[in-house]
């Protein structure tokens, strides 16, 4: 009898287990789900297609969203847009308020240029000549314009070969899908004429 209540506990302490396993997993493909669900309603607007990730792959670059706190909290908090530009450099551009935030281990910091919007941004990069040729008024202004539609600050990385804007909201709207991806791929684009 008493080797029967040791075991109830331990069989409890299993099942106890399993279902929040059964749980974590439901909410994860929930979630996916309505990741899906966006990527698909912007996919046509973007002349793309949904892959694994999942992520939206068009000819400019590869958006993707996405909960960062996943599978504890399934709210889709982050929006992404990568694309290949050429080089090997790293190159890191933030907002003043995030420059705690970011990882910049490596990389030299660039003296504020002085033009008119470029105090509100940090620069950081492996190759400050390459830093001072994307960094300019013009690659400023489109980086504001993306932040303005997209209602958030953004960061832009770029380490070996590899653009990355990243907004720290997730987007809904198709709309506002469109419109992060094509702000984002002008400011890549400036980057990639700059480089």
């Amino acid at each position: 009898m008493l080797w029967l209540l040791l075991i109830i506990p331990i069989v409890g302490s299993f099942l106890l287990v399993q279902g929040k396993a059964r749980s974590l997993k439901r909410m994860e493909g929930e979630t996916e789900q309505k990741i899906l669900i966006r990527l698909q309603g912007v996919a046509s607007r973007l002349s793309g297609k949904v892959v694994a990730g999942p992520a939206l792959e068009t000819p400019a670059g590869k958006l993707m969203i996405y909960a960062s706190k996943a599978p504890k909290v399934t709210t889709i908090d982050v929006t992404k847009f990568s694309a290949a530009v050429p080089g090997s450099a790293s190159l890191t551009v933030v907002r003043v308020e995030d420059e705690k935030k970011v990882p910049v281990k490596g990389l030299q910091p660039m003296a504020p240029p002085g033009f008119a919007g470029s105090e509100q941004y940090r620069v950081f990069g492996s190759d400050l000549g390459l830093a001072a040729r994307v960094f300019t008024p013009a690659f400023v202004e489109k980086l504001r314009a993306l932040e303005a539609a997209a209602r958030g600050r953004v960061r832009l990385q770029l380490n070996r070969g590899q653009a990355t804007l990243t907004l720290s909201r997730g987007l809904e709207q198709p709309a506002e899908l469109a419109d992060f991806h094509q702000n984002s791929a002008a400011v890549i684009e400036e980057m990639k004429a700059a480089g």
